[in-house]
């Protein structure tokens, strides 16, 4: 995990990032824990000083075993080789992804063991943790082979519901249906093992990782932000990227959000990665702790309340169906009161400071929401997944990018 921050405002962007990795367990009962972090790990990244633009890098590290910091760095060559400029922000992160589908490709050994290593056990560790958390929370005497049936057959059905994004290659196709048939049997052995799999769970999983790659579902993503100036862009753009896989010139993406400053969106506060204590600051109050409360209101009002009515007042089931529908109604308005009462109090006061933020002021408030996430990491009990150095740049469009 890693914090990451871009500010913005009319005079340019500030972005600040940590340079802490982690290497987290792939067991399945041992759920996103850390087994190792390293320091001094590069995830901000420019083209050349005199262009407007920086790349930060968060999630999977690598793509196809390849690691961002040598995608980056043979993606700047490549446009300054070239002389390549573009009139908005946008087109530079469009490069960057045909940039990828162009230039890094695996002989076919490789990429079944990529596949093999990375990938499908990546998707199968996920399903696997949820069979698990379903465990936990069922009976000693459930059928546990039932159990994971449903669970497999749920996936399934979630990823049928999903939108196409994807569509490989003839030759990558067969690649993928080639691996599925001869290689996922083994692979669902050693990460699941075989004494809850039946055959219509096997053939369900098969049926899953065939289709995973096509749909809205990213299995083991890593994330880039492009951000900047195009030469036509008045005032600073940031987009988003999620990238999951490469196959035979054909990579799966999805553009997650474009942010663009402009006279009406005067400024704006943008975490990725962990942005829970960025949230915090911004909001007033820790968000788990918000939704915490609203599930308490959500127990009292729809199943506490309803049981002691039922006790002490003999109401009709009329009257009782009444306070559920007007309980509904409450918890609505409630939350759009604080949802109001938060922007009024403290997103719009912090928003119309940042508005006239110098880009040197910028930088600072970048660095330090970043050095806030690391300092809750290290006086609490969670994984320092956030600290080491932190890197911070300016872009404008008149004096391109700056380290600061």
């Amino acid at each position: 995990m890693t914090t990451e921050i871009a500010i913005m405002n009319r005079r340019g962007i500030a972005l600040a990032a940590d340079s802490v990795s982690s290497l987290v367990s792939d067991e399945i009962k041992r759920e996103d824990e850390v087994k190792k972090t390293y320091a001094d790990m590069k995830k901000m990244f420019n083209i050349s000083r005199d262009y407007p633009v920086g790349i930060m890098t968060y999630g999977n590290a690598n793509l196809m075993g390849i690691p961002w910091e040598v995608i980056i760095e043979d993606f700047s060559k490549e446009i300054l080789r070239n002389s390549y400029r573009y009139d908005s922000l946008a087109e530079y992160g469009d490069k960057l992804m045909d940039f990828l589908s162009e230039n890094y490709q695996l002989e076919d050994c490789d990429f079944r063991e990529f596949l093999l290593k990375k990938y499908f056990r990546r998707l199968l560790v996920n399903i696997a943790r949820e069979i698990y958390r379903t465990y936990k929370e069922t009976e000693d005497n459930t059928d546990k082979k039932q159990i994971f049936s449903e669970v497999v057959e749920e996936y399934l059905e979630e990823i049928n519901d999903l939108d196409d994004i994807f569509e490989p290659a003839e030759t990558g196709m067969e690649k993928i249906e080639r691996f599925v048939e001869e290689d996922l049997p083994a692979l669902i052995e050693d990460v699941i093992g075989k004494n809850f799999v039946t055959d219509e769970a096997g053939e369900n999983l098969k049926e899953i990782a065939a289709k995973v790659i096509l749909k809205d579902k990213m299995v083991d993503p890593g994330c880039i932000v492009v951000a900047g100036f195009g030469d036509s862009d008045l005032f600073p753009v940031a987009v988003e990227y999620s990238i999951d896989l490469l196959v035979d010139s054909r990579l799966k993406f999805k553009k997650l959000e474009e942010h663009k400053i402009s006279f009406k969106n005067t400024a704006t506060v943008l975490p990725f990665a962990d942005g829970k204590m960025v949230h915090t600051f911004m909001k007033g109050i820790d968000e788990e702790q918000l939704h915490h409360t609203m599930y308490l209101m959500n127990m009292g009002l729809f199943k506490y309340l309803p049981e002691k009515l039922e006790e002490n007042c003999n109401l009709p089931e009329e009257a009782l169906q009444a306070v559920e529908e007007d309980s509904h109604s409450l918890l609505e308005e409630f939350h759009k009161l604080i949802n109001a009462f938060t922007r009024k109090k403290y997103i719009e006061p912090v928003l119309d400071n940042v508005k006239h933020l110098s880009k040197k002021d910028m930088a600072e408030m970048a660095r330090s929401l970043v050095y806030l996430s690391a300092f809750k990491k290290r006086v609490s009990m969670e994984e320092e997944t956030v600290g080491g150095e932190i890197r911070v740049a300016v872009i404008s469009r008149g004096q391109g990018f700056k380290w600061i």
